[in-house]
């Protein structure tokens, strides 16, 4: 059995703010590896450049003893996201700013860490290199078009809700029937066809076949807990249609 004797970190024997290079185990592992993996093929006065670069920056990110980094690390995150906030009031009339902005996006992002992220956003660049004739405005303008996520809200003008209540023949309390008719009307496709890739018969192919069946089992769900909670509905007489 052999004993290696351990060697201590360099940061309990030389103090990281009067020592340039004392730095934590960690970073140096860092800088070792990328050292040696992006930068292998560099001369070695660059190598020294930039390690030199990062030891002078990790000394001046040191906090002295008794500063209040608890304060300091709320601004940090108080001050952007009061920025955001003020953003987010000031896009709040503009209906293609569809992006989650200030404590909102925060809290997406760091709190919830969700791989879906409800309003997503990204920047694609273009080459202007392959075609000089191409106007990359243009077609960068159809690319969002293709990409931009439409809504149901988007391309609907009015929703028109109408009850009446129908008796049957025998007059009873049980033969009583509460009617609802809901009546969809869309906007025409001049209103949208600038914001959206999408066209008339392709939002009534949606609803037909996709958020009627949504909206008949959301109207189930509800129901369901109506009734669990108060007694007060007949789930059994209730019917669903979808025309």
């Amino acid at each position: 059995m052999t004993i290696e004797k351990t060697i201590d970190p360099i940061i309990p024997r030389y103090r990281p703010d009067l020592n340039l290079g004392a730095i934590s185990e960690m970073l140096d592992k860092i800088v070792h590896d990328y050292v040696h993996s992006d930068l292998k093929n560099q001369p070695k006065n660059v190598i020294n450049e930039f390690r030199q670069t990062v030891n002078v920056c990790y000394m001046r990110s040191l906090c002295a003893p008794g500063e209040a980094v608890g304060l300091l690390a709320a601004q940090s995150i108080g001050e952007p996201s009061t920025q955001m906030t003020l953003n987010t009031f000031h896009f709040a009339g503009r209906g293609e700013m569809n992006v989650t902005l200030g404590v909102p996006r925060l809290r997406e992002l760091l709190v919830t860490a969700s791989s879906n992220i409800s309003t997503p956003s990204m920047d694609i660049p273009f080459r202007t290199d392959i075609d000089p004739e191409v106007n990359i405005e243009d077609e960068a303008e159809k690319v969002r078009l293709r990409l931009n996520a439409v809504r149901l809200k988007d391309v609907l003008e009015f929703v028109d809700i109408n009850e009446h209540i129908e008796i049957g023949t025998s007059n009873s309390f049980n033969d009583r029937s509460r009617i609802y008719t809901i009546r969809f009307g869309f906007l025409p496709k001049s209103y949208y066809k600038r914001r959206y890739f999408t066209t008339p018969s392709k939002v009534l192919h949606y609803v037909e076949t996709t958020f009627i069946r949504h909206f008949i089992e959301a109207l189930n769900r509800r129901l369901r807990l109506l009734t669990q909670s108060s007694g007060l509905f007949d789930t059994k007489n209730t019917r669903l249609g979808g025309q």
